[in-house]
């Protein structure tokens, strides 16, 4: 994880052909997306099961059952095939995680430092305006070997947290903060859909 100024880049044209690395729920629904929108795409899961199972069904009925596969949606059977050797990833998810600092900008100011832990919030800005890293182009999430997040925006971990509970500061921070908003309703809360973020908010008001 890289921190330091914005790296300015270009959203695809249309047709362009797309790769989606991470076959969870954002990651299928992005690549879905796509498709729908004319983008050759290509989707990549790191579990060989679960590739072969989105390839039969053409869906993802784990995480996102029910959206079926466009005809322009493939399922790459290895990463080789999702990645050509004359193209890039555009998409790569993963706006929830915790990292380690390999390099910082010359002339940023932090007081983080090269082989600090951090998390942080995902969103940066580039020359398009405002970007979510893991779901804009150009701006690699967790799944990515390295990214690059602003130095304002990361948050050092302590040590006595893991990395894989440290992943989950930016969906537990949601899930507070839709808690605090629904504890100013009368009445009893509810809560639809237990992913990351509702089993926050469910903890949250608990």
């Amino acid at each position: 994880m890289q921190t330091g100024p914005q790296a300015e880049t270009a959203s695809p044209g249309p047709g362009t052909p797309i790769a989606v690395l991470g076959a969870g729920s954002w990651g299928t629904a992005l690549a879905i997306q796509f498709a729908r929108s004319g983008h050759p795409t290509r989707l990549w899961g790191r579990d060989p099961v679960q590739r072969e199972a989105l390839t039969r069904d053409r869906c993802n009925h784990r995480y996102l059952p029910g959206a079926v596969f466009p005809d322009a949606l493939q399922v790459a059977p290895a990463l080789a095939d999702a990645l050509p050797q004359n193209q890039l990833p555009v998409i790569i998810p993963g706006h929830e995680f915790s990292a380690e600092i390999v390099g910082i900008a010359p002339g940023t100011e932090t007081n983080l430092k090269p082989g600090d832990r951090i998390t942080g919030l995902p969103f940066t800005h580039d020359h398009a305006g405002p970007q979510t890293i893991g779901l804009s182009p150009g701006h690699g999430g967790g799944l990515a070997t390295l990214s690059c997040i602003d130095a304002v925006r990361s948050f050092r971990i302590p040590d006595n947290v893991p990395d894989d509970l440290a992943a989950l500061t930016e969906p537990l921070s949601v899930g507070l903060h839709a808690a605090g908003l629904a504890s100013r309703n009368k009445g009893p809360n509810a809560v639809i859909g237990c992913g990351p973020v509702g089993l926050a908010v469910i903890l949250s008001l608990s």
